[in-house]
This record gives structure tokens, sequence and C-alpha cells, in this order.
């Protein structure tokens, strides 16, 4: 068996997993850090290459933001707004995602960019 509780976490696509009540009691803790990343990032709607705003406000925490302006879409360590680093990712975030990714089989990852 690849995993403990197999009727929980259903392949969507290769490499790609849905892990079926894996943030069950965990809502709390992540929405006070995500709160915490907003209030020092806020949420913003980022122009895209041709000039339109997107619809989806957006923040980043970690050592990698995504960004979108008129010098295209990327990953870039600093807050294209306030020429700052991002705020660092908060310790649930990396918790849970290197549980999640291990459960999915990718024991070695990372997080570096949220």
């Amino acid at each position: 068996m690849l995993f403990p509780d197999e009727d929980n976490i259903v392949q969507i696509a290769p490499e790609a997993f849905l892990l079926k009540g894996f943030l069950l009691g965990q809502s709390d803790a992540l929405l006070q850090s995500l709160s915490n990343v907003i209030t020092a990032n806020p949420l913003r709607h980022m122009a895209t290459p041709n000039g339109y705003q997107m619809s989806a406000a957006m923040t980043n925490c970690g050592d990698w933001g995504w960004v979108t302006d008129k010098k295209g879409y990327r990953y870039s360590q600093r807050d294209p707004v306030t020429n700052q680093p991002w705020q660092p990712m908060p310790i649930s975030f990396v918790q849970l995602a290197t549980s999640a990714a291990s459960t999915a089989g990718f024991e070695h990852f990372i997080p570096d960019a949220c």
C-alpha cells in the first residue's frame, strides 16, 4: 500500500493528488498565519504584461513570490511594490506543505514560495 489511508488520497493527474480531509483541525492556525502574511504584504490586484488588472487579489510569502507586471510573469525575491523581501513563510505553512508532499510521496520537498 502506497498510502496509509488510500481512500482519502486521490490521484488526479501524474504526480498530482487530492488529499481529502488533510486540513481538518488546522484552520485556526492557518487562518492566523494567513492574516499575518496579508498584514505584512497586503493583497493586491497585479497587472498582466498587457496592462490588464487581474481579478484575483494575491500576496506572497517565502523566499520567492509570483509576480506579474509589464516585464512579464515570474518569481521574484522582492515585492515589486515595496522592493522589500517577502515575509518569511509561516512555519504552519511549511509544515503543511512538507507533510502534504510527504503524504503524496515527495519526501524531500522544501517549499520556497507561497
